[in-house]
């Protein structure tokens, strides 16, 4: 005899409540645990401080620092640097030692070490400029202000950039042949810190400077060019609002090898406003050439990366590495 349909619906619905009843049982004398809810996990912070990056004392920004920084969402360690290359020492500990973050208070050569220590790991770089030039930070937008900066480590959003291999060392920014690279030179031995220190030094050596002629390969294409400077960037500008690269982009893969040619002394004053106007790539004396590859076939050169003097004995292989650093930057 069939039944009703309504008969037939509550029969499923008995069957259902029983199934649940003794299912509760099962789970009430076994040991099977309920899902696991995880208290929120602190992340783990180095904090590397230059103590004399852009010649100011770095007590009251440190101060600010610990006040300002989440101790709610972060475990905070702070470290003081002692000579160069001791930051990238404290940051490829920090990656051994599996900390989320490394945060660097300086200007652009301690980012440059700490950012060199963290490419191609899963440890993100944060950034409180206080440098003479911070054209990383400025680059990426980060507030020169430390509260403000701080606020990006609280708030902040994970960008992926690419970084670039020089020979056998690492950059972020801008490295450089030519004048800037002397300048940058005189600029470590001065013994005073700051814009106006660099300024004063461009200055003296503009009257004094010769272009050099140099022999390259870019993208496997030779030239052969006297310039006064080639910089090869990855980021827009060397510090201040200086702009030797306005149209590059930190993330798309390219360099921008930017040859500023032999020009006679009464274009200094154009050459300078546009490099300070977002123009320095419309000046006729200057050629820019997007790519992925540099070989310079010189030997014994002075040359800069990101403002700090270094000295190749080779010639020089320089390649972009894509998408290969995380630094914390504001949301947008």
């Amino acid at each position: 005899m069939r039944l009703p349909k309504k008969y037939f619906y509550f029969s499923l619905l008995f069957a259902g409540l029983a199934s649940l009843l003794i299912l509760s049982k099962y789970l009430i004398t076994t040991k099977i645990a309920p899902l696991a809810i995880h208290p929120y996990v602190k992340k783990n912070i180095y904090i590397i401080v230059n103590p004399i990056s852009g010649g100011i004392v770095k007590d009251k920004i440190v101060k600010e620092l610990e006040d300002t920084i989440d101790k709610t969402q972060f475990n905070i360690e702070i470290f003081y640097t002692k000579a160069p290359l001791h930051a990238k020492e404290i940051a490829t500990l920090a990656v051994n030692n599996k900390i989320d973050i490394v945060a660097v208070v300086g200007g652009d050569g301690s980012v440059n070490e700490v950012g060199e220590a963290l490419i191609g790991t899963s440890t993100i770089l944060a950034i409180i400029p206080t440098g003479s030039g911070n054209g990383i930070a400025r680059h990426l937008h980060i507030p020169q202000e430390t509260l403000a900066a701080v606020d990006i480590i609280n708030k902040g959003q994970t960008k992926i950039i690419d970084t670039v291999s020089i020979n056998d060392r690492h950059y972020l920014g801008v490295a450089g042949i030519g004048f800037d690279a002397e300048v940058s030179w005189e600029f470590a031995d001065f013994g005073h810190r700051g814009f106006l220190s660099y300024l004063f030094l461009t200055l003296k050596k503009l009257s004094t400077y010769r272009a050099h002629k140099y022999q390259l390969s870019i993208d496997g294409t030779p030239l052969t060019q006297r310039a006064f400077l080639i910089s090869f960037a990855n980021s827009s500008q060397f510090g201040n609002g200086a702009f030797i690269a306005p149209d590059a982009k930190i993330d798309d893969g390219f360099l921008e090898a930017v040859i500023i040619k032999k020009f006679p002394f009464y274009a200094t004053p154009q050459i300078a406003h546009r490099l300070f106007h977002h123009s320095i790539n419309d000046s006729e004396y200057v050629e820019v050439i997007k790519c992925k590859e540099v070989q310079l076939h010189q030997t014994q050169i002075k040359a800069h990366i990101d403002g700090e003097p270094i000295f190749f004995e080779e010639g020089l292989c320089i390649k972009i590495l894509p998408a290969s650093l995380k630094v914390l930057v504001k949301i947008v």
